[in-house]
């Protein structure tokens, strides 16, 4: 009963301040509605929360718990007895002294078998949830309600960022941002992917801060949040920086759009093919080709019911060109009808098919767009195909084909409502009845 309280007292203070705060009241939309969308990702992170604990009984295995335990176990070990041990863990600071380094060998994710050149991502959310559990009491439920937070908080900067361009759609925006189910569920959880929504959200809302205020703090905080965002999803920043070099390019020299996308993407294209030769040692095309196997192995050894087809890159550049049809088709369009293994796979194939037909509807009824809404548009595109492609390729469990591409619908959705023209709907429905 008394966590119950703790929780709820947490939540109250949260709504408030949500409400209160200026970054958030400056978004346009109504305490209300702030209180109630907030709610509507507390509800789900209990369903979150269900779900794991009925069907994933492995809790050492379990994505929503595996790396909470982890702070937890640090947290024990170390926050009153050693706290110098604690927040050197936390900052990243010496941590290869005898003393961090028992603490730490008690973990079971702090260290991975792979890490593909890049940071591990997975300290970060050991150490936030360290943090987090300084006034948390050990209660799961208050960590799940600051992961809430986090993810809401980036889902409402990006809302910010389309009201930018496109400031006569705001319901539109409020659904495809805010109510798709499958960005709503996986970022109510203690997953990396609502930290990583709270800080793709921020520095894209600061990025394109940049060329209208111009304040000098925004540029010290884009670069901030870059450099976050890589050390929690490295290839997020991968992925989305030729299309934000693409919309530089554009603003600074005002540069046509479509041709200077096209550009930036080919040159970028032949620096990927070259770059073992320009910087030996980095070698992206090993680097996807291990992680492709770590995936596949990890399928075959949680014996995944929802495996897909995928064809190994074996390294090569020639094999990776012939798997974009078969990645983009499953990242597109899995799960299929013949994948609908439970409800969550059921709500899923319905909502990728509703906007796969959204998506279609465009051809028919584009709304067409000024030159800024243009490169804006271009941007996302770009990063919505270049992370669908790298999903589908690496990725061959449906389940977690769902859950990464979560984020990137946040971006994707609310681009296609607001690209389809409704009147023009509403005309040719007229039109037919007459």
């Amino acid at each position: 009963m008394i966590n119950l309280i703790i929780w709820f007292i947490y939540y109250v203070l949260i709504c408030i301040f949500l409400c209160n705060w200026k970054f958030i009241k400056n978004s346009g939309i109504s305490n209300s509605n702030i209180v109630i969308l907030f709610t509507l990702k507390v509800v789900c992170s209990f369903l979150v929360y269900l779900i794991y604990t009925r069907y994933y009984t492995n809790r050492s295995t379990a994505d929503i718990f595996k790396l909470y335990d982890d702070a937890i176990c640090i947290y024990n070990e170390s926050f009153k007895n050693k706290p110098s041990v604690f927040f050197s863990i936390v900052t990243n600071y010496n941590l290869n002294t005898p003393e961090i380094l028992k603490t730490l060998q008690r973990t079971e994710h702090w260290d991975r078998s792979q890490n593909y050149s890049v940071y591990n991502d997975n300290r970060t959310i050991i150490q936030l949830n360290c943090v987090v559990r300084i006034f948390s009491f050990g209660i799961y439920h208050v960590h799940a309600l600051m992961f809430c937070l986090f993810s809401f908080i980036g889902s409402i900067a990006l809302f910010k960022t389309f009201i930018l361009f496109f400031k006569e759609e705001k319901n539109k925006l409020l659904f495809g941002i805010f109510l798709v189910p499958s960005v709503l569920f996986w970022s109510s959880g203690i997953l990396k992917e609502s930290l990583s929504l709270l800080v793709l959200g921020l520095f894209i809302f600061y990025f394109f801060t940049l060329f209208t205020r111009k304040k000098k703090s925004d540029y010290i905080i884009s670069l901030f949040l870059y450099i976050l965002l890589f050390l929690i999803k490295p290839f997020i920043v991968i992925l989305l920086s030729p299309s934000l070099i693409a919309y530089i390019v554009i603003s600074v020299k005002k540069t046509t759009v479509l041709k200077t996308f096209i550009i930036t993407h080919t040159v970028l294209l032949i620096i990927f093919i070259l770059i073992d030769y320009l910087v030996p040692g980095i070698d992206l095309l090993k680097n996807l080709s291990l992680k492709q196997n770590d995936f596949i192995e990890v399928g075959h050894l949680t014996k995944g019911t929802s495996m897909t087809t995928i064809y190994p890159i074996n390294n090569s550049f020639f094999e990776l060109i012939k798997s974009i049809p078969t990645a983009l088709f499953n990242s597109f369009f899995k799960p299929s009808i013949t994948d609908l293994s439970s409800p969550l796979m059921i709500i899923s194939f319905i909502e990728t098919h509703l906007i796969t037909i959204a998506a279609f509807f465009i051809c028919f009824f584009f709304k067409k767009k000024n030159n800024a809404q243009l490169a804006f548009s271009c941007l996302i595109i770009s990063f919505t195909l270049l992370s669908l492609f790298l999903i589908g390729l690496i990725v061959p469990v449906i389940g977690a084909i769902v859950r990464y591409k979560s984020t990137i619908l946040t971006l994707f959705v609310p681009l296609i409502l607001i690209t389809i023209d409704l009147d023009k709907m509403k005309k040719l429905i007229s039109k037919s009845k007459k």
